[in-house]
């Protein structure tokens, strides 16, 4: 999807506004995953220790990391995490080296060496946690 120009952005160079719309994508694909998630705390309790079914909803998120660079690096981050978070009850093996999967690309995409280590370790975590739930 195309952003439309602002009004505010007519100061910008064509390069920033560029880097601007991706920032509002990457923004409204994160806000489309986690819209059907609890209003505040207290209702994340008490719906219990799993989150409703759309907010692992992450295509929006996959659309933007299917680019390249460090935009498309945090929208795989992103996906990784919320699928982690809202992870199904019973999640087998499989689930959890896609979303170590994820967190490799992540980290192949991120400018930040910092989040790019983030990235591999959570990765490794994924990983961990599949051999920890795989059939023995």
């Amino acid at each position: 999807a195309n952003c439309r120009r602002a009004g505010g952005d007519r100061h910008l160079s064509p390069d920033e506004r560029r880097r601007h719309c991706l920032g509002r994508r990457l923004v409204a694909a994160l806000s489309a995953a986690l819209q059907n998630g609890p209003k505040d705390a207290a209702e994340m309790m008490l719906r219990g220790p799993h989150l409703p079914k759309g907010v692992g909803d992450v295509a929006k998120l996959d659309e933007l990391a299917k680019g390249k660079g460090n935009r498309a690096g945090l929208a795989a981050f992103d996906a990784a995490r919320l699928l982690e978070i809202a992870r199904p009850a019973g999640a087998d093996a499989a689930y959890f080296k896609a979303v170590a999967d994820r967190y490799r690309k992540a980290a192949a995409e991120l400018a930040d060496a910092t989040k790019k280590r983030d990235a591999e370790d959570r990765a490794k975590a994924a990983e961990d946690t599949a051999k920890a739930v795989a059939p023995k």
